[in-house]
C-alpha cells in the first residue's frame, strides 16, 4: 500500500456539524456540546472527538483484471475493522446568531472483504478517508427548550482505497489508488435541553448531487452532559455514507460507530 500523508486545508466551505453554539446564553460546539456561560456576543469552541468506525460497502478499483466481481463488506461483524490510525477535530466560531464551523479528520481503517469466487481466498481493504469541512450556520429563533441551527457549506474528501486479493486457484496481487472530490453540503441540527446539565442533539446533513459524489449524508444523534461553563462532553452514534465514483474507483461505502467528544468554549 503506498504511504499517503494527509493535509486538508478547512478552505473549502463545507459542513460536519457536531456542535452547537447558543447565542444568547451560551457557546457551542462541534460535537452538540454546548455550555451555558455569560452572554457573549462572540464565542470560541474546540472539540477533540473520538470516532469508533467501522466500513461496510462495495469497492472496485482501476487495475482490477476483467470479469472479477466489486469487493464488498458487509456490516454483520464490525470488529472486523481494524482503526490503523484516527485524528479528529473542530472548531466553531460565532458571532450572534451567524457563525463558521470547521471540521477535520483522518481515518485509517482495515477491514475484510467478502469474495464471490474461487479464484482468490479473501480480500483485506485499507482504506484513508480524510475529509475537511467548514460551514456557514445561522441559528433560528428557539422554541422552548429546542435550539436549531440551519448549516450550508461544502466537505473536501481524500480517500486512498488498497485492495490485496489473497491468493486462491489464482495467485494474489494488490491494487491501490486514490480520489479527492467536493461535496456541497446542507443541513440542519437540532438541540433539546433535557435538564440544568443534561441535553439531547441530532443532526443531518446531505450533499453531493453529481458534483462530487453521487449522493452523501451524515447523521448524528447523542446525548451531551454540561460540567462546567467551559467543559462539556457529548456520547453518540454517527452514520456517514458516500457514494462516489469515477473511472473504476469505486466507494459507496457506510462509515458508522460510536463517536465521543470533549469541547472546551470561550
Amino acid at each position: 500500500m503506498k504511504k499517503h500523508k494527509i493535509t486538508i486545508a478547512l478552505l473549502a466551505a463545507g459542513f460536519l456539524n457536531l456542535s452547537v453554539a447558543q447565542s444568547d446564553a451560551a457557546a457551542s460546539d462541534g460535537s452538540g456540546l454546548e455550555s451555558n456561560g455569560p452572554t457573549n456576543e462572540w464565542s470560541f469552541d474546540v472539540v477533540p472527538y473520538l470516532w469508533l468506525a467501522t466500513l461496510d460497502g462495495s469497492f472496485d478499483l482501476p487495475g482490477v483484471p476483467t470479469g472479477i466481481p466489486q469487493t464488498q463488506r458487509t456490516s454483520g461483524d464490525a470488529f472486523s475493522t481494524r482503526i490503523a490510525a484516527a485524528a479528529m477535530l473542530t472548531a466553531h466560531v460565532r458571532y450572534r446568531d451567524l457563525g463558521l464551523y470547521l471540521d477535520g479528520a483522518w481515518l485509517q481503517l482495515k477491514t475484510e472483504g467478502d469474495f464471490e469466487t474461487d479464484l482468490y481466498s479473501s480480500t483485506e481493504i485499507k482504506s484513508d478517508i480524510g475529509y475537511g469541512t467548514a460551514a456557514l450556520t445561522y441559528r433560528l429563533p428557539p422554541l422552548g427548550k429546542l435550539k436549531t441551527d440551519l448549516l450550508a457549506g461544502a466537505r473536501v474528501w481524500y480517500v486512498a482505497n488498497e485492495i490485496q486479493f489473497n491468493p486462491g486457484t489464482a495467485p494474489g496481487f494488490t491494487v491501490d489508488d486514490s480520489r479527492n472530490w467536493c461535496d456541497p453540503i446542507i443541513g440542519a441540527t437540532l438541540r433539546y435541553d433535557l435538564t440544568k446539565h443534561w441535553y439531547g442533539v441530532v443532526l443531518g446533513d446531505v450533499g453531493g448531487f453529481g458534483v462530487g459524489a453521487d449522493l452523501s449524508w451524515n447523521v448524528f444523534g447523542g446525548v451531551g452532559y454540561r460540567f462546567t461553563d467551559w467543559c462539556t462532553a457529548t456520547l453518540g452514534y454517527r452514520y456517514l455514507h458516500a457514494d462516489y465514483e469515477d473511472n473504476g474507483f469505486l466507494m459507496n461505502a457506510n462509515v458508522q460507530g460510536f463517536l465521543i467528544g470533549v469541547g472546551f468554549h470561550f
